[in-house]
């Protein structure tokens, strides 16, 4: 049970955190990328693909979350 919390937590942070950045912070995220690092402000359509990119990061991150915590992978 151990191994799957922890792996539930790595899950989290790698999906989940950056989701939530990209839904509170667009403009932050758009700005942290590697493929945007001029210091211009997005588009209105730019700040919404992110959003919507970040619930999807979201919603990814907890359906694995959920599926690693009822044993439904093989960690090891």
């Amino acid at each position: 049970m151990g191994d799957r919390i922890v792996f539930s937590i790595v899950v989290f942070i790698i999906t989940f955190v950056p989701g939530l950045m990209g839904v509170f912070k667009p403009v932050l995220a758009y700005k942290t990328t590697a493929t945007n690092t001029l210091k211009k402000t997005p588009s209105k359509s730019a700040i919404k693909r992110y959003k919507i990119s970040s619930y999807i990061s979201m919603i990814i991150g907890c359906v694995m979350i959920v599926l690693i915590l009822l044993g439904y992978t093989d960690v090891g």
